[in-house]
């Protein structure tokens, strides 16, 4: 049995709605790049050394982008932003620890999906200290490729898919004629506090339609790990990625 994460073989069949489209690299391709990669320690990067396994309905949410001229694409994961930029309010319930971080070291894939474009990097602080080696991937779902230093997973919609649409709601402040406040996001089913007292939608809307054609892209998230982490990390997965990156 295949270890979750790692020894995954991106696969299709006809009846699947997102194919495999190549753009990049397979998961058993590992590059070596040689020289200066401080910047690939990420200091700053928490820790995720157990699988995460994210609620059923994550991996078949899809959403379309706001912008008319990217009608077929559709994105596993809007990011929030305050630019107006349509937000997912489901986001954080699909990512670990609930929040919106895109690199984890030492890290693990989460459960089910497969560490593409490998990346072993290799520096010294000086010359004549010793090399550190660091390892890097970004982790994607059955069926989707990335490319070597990539930021997102993707895959072609062949066969129809279900998609959800931005909903913009109106908030009304007060009386007929006062000032309105216009927010967009992919459902509502929600309570806002106003100046004027607290107004609640009264049903949960949403837009969903069905895409037969497009990119679809998935909200990757990105691991880094050395040698000496594989010892913290599930038996079965650690094992899988020494075998992967030629550890005996």
């Amino acid at each position: 049995m295949s270890s979750p994460g790692v020894t995954q073989t991106p696969s299709a069949t006809l009846s699947d709605p997102l194919q495999p489209w190549f753009w990049g690299v397979q998961e058993d391709t590992l590059f070596i790049t040689s020289g200066t990669r401080d910047k690939y320690l990420y200091p700053s990067a928490p820790p995720l050394t157990t699988l995460f396994t994210a609620p059923a309905f994550c991996h078949s949410r899809w959403l379309a982008y706001p912008d008319g001229s990217f009608l077929y694409q559709v994105y596993n994961a809007i990011t929030m932003t305050g630019d107006g930029t349509p937000s997912d309010p489901v986001r954080s319930s699909c990512r670990p620890f609930g929040a919106p971080v895109s690199v984890y070291s030492p890290g693990v894939c989460p459960e089910g999906e497969t560490l593409l474009g490998i990346t072993r990097y290799q520096y010294s602080a000086a010359k004549k200290l010793p090399i550190t080696t660091l390892f890097n991937g970004l982790c994607c779902p059955s069926g989707f490729l990335t490319g070597v230093g990539g930021t997102s997973c993707r895959s072609s919609v062949l066969t129809p898919l279900t998609v959800s649409y931005p909903v913009t709601y109106i908030h009304l402040e007060g009386m007929v004629g006062s000032s309105s406040r216009y927010t967009t996001s992919y459902e509502w089913d929600a309570s806002y506090t106003l100046t004027s007292g607290t107004i609640t939608s009264a049903v949960p809307t949403n837009n969903i339609t069905t895409l037969t054609k497009g990119t679809a892209f998935y909200d990757a998230i990105s691991v880094a790990w050395q040698l000496e982490d594989l010892d913290s990390f599930p038996t079965a997965y650690a094992a899988s990625l020494a075998q992967k990156i030629g550890v005996p």
